[in-house]
């Protein structure tokens, strides 16, 4: 499909927002228009799995698109000039207040292919022993689970967002 996009809203406010159409696209007697929503221009996002003493940690977040407080790895997305794992390092650093250590990209994924083409990195690393340094109030919550404690919260519905649950399956995918 090499159809350009046009836009067809924007808001430039605290965090840019666009949402483009290309078409109409002609697919054998049918013909469609395809959308795409584009944040933060479009810069990929990282989720982080950090790690301490063989657990990962988990946040709670207050949620409103979802309509709840979610249990979730750290993410956010990547500001002007960074790369995936700089955006990891910030997000856990400003979310938790910890120092990511031997912080590398374990791959990467794309949220939604059909309207939401976000490139979101997964990064791992483990976390400095210190205490960490305030958090900046996005999170409500946090513990460190084992994978299997991890494993059975995604059984049961508790990690249910979806960039959470692709960097487990990535992670484990890849045996790291």
């Amino acid at each position: 499909m090499d159809k350009p996009f046009r836009v067809v809203y924007e808001n430039r406010d605290a965090l840019p927002v666009r949402l483009e159409v290309a078409g109409p696209i002609q697919v054998g007697d049918h013909s469609y228009e395809h959308h795409r929503l584009v944040v933060g221009d479009g810069r990929p996002g990282a989720v982080v799995m950090a790690r301490r003493a063989g657990q990962v940690l988990l946040v709670l977040s207050e949620r409103l698109a979802a309509g709840r407080r979610m249990w979730e790895l750290p993410r956010g997305g990547g500001d002007d000039g960074e790369s995936p794992v700089q955006t990891g390092v910030r997000e856990l650093r400003e979310e938790v207040g910890l120092r990511a250590v031997d912080p590398r990209a374990a791959g990467q994924f794309v949220t939604d292919s059909a309207i939401f083409p976000q490139q979101v990195a997964v990064i791992v690393c483990d976390v400095a022993e210190e205490t960490p340094a305030a958090g900046d109030g996005e999170i409500i919550d946090q513990r460190w689970v084992t994978m299997t404690e991890a494993e059975q919260l995604i059984v049961d519905g508790v990690v249910a967002d979806a960039l959470s649950l692709a960097a487990f399956a990535l992670v484990s995918a890849k045996g790291l």
